[in-house]
């Protein structure tokens, strides 16, 4: 299995959403953001897991056409992966 930040780098999604999501990532708050997606802190490894769920289940939805998609809840997921990534590295590295 790829690492966390391998996988993150090889998403490839539409330009202007992973623009936005890096400029985002900046302004991250941990406390506020991460539990508003997922419901608690973990540390960023398992969190990045429970992202990356999230924003398949988001891309589906966006690629699926049904009509559940909503751009603003994906946007807030890859912030929250990016600045994550940026946060696992500060700490392994």
């Amino acid at each position: 299995m790829q690492d966390l930040t391998t996988r993150l780098a090889r998403l490839t999604r539409p330009r202007i959403l992973t623009c936005a999501a890096q400029v985002g990532a900046d302004s991250y708050d941990r406390r506020r953001d991460l539990i508003r997606l997922i419901g608690h802190l973990p540390r960023s490894g398992p969190a990045m897991i429970q992202l990356f769920e999230l924003e398949d289940m988001l891309n589906a939805a966006r690629t699926d056409g049904t009509g559940t998609y909503r751009p603003p809840d994906h946007l807030s997921v890859l912030i929250a992966l990016i600045a994550e990534a940026r946060l696992l590295g500060e700490q392994t590295g």
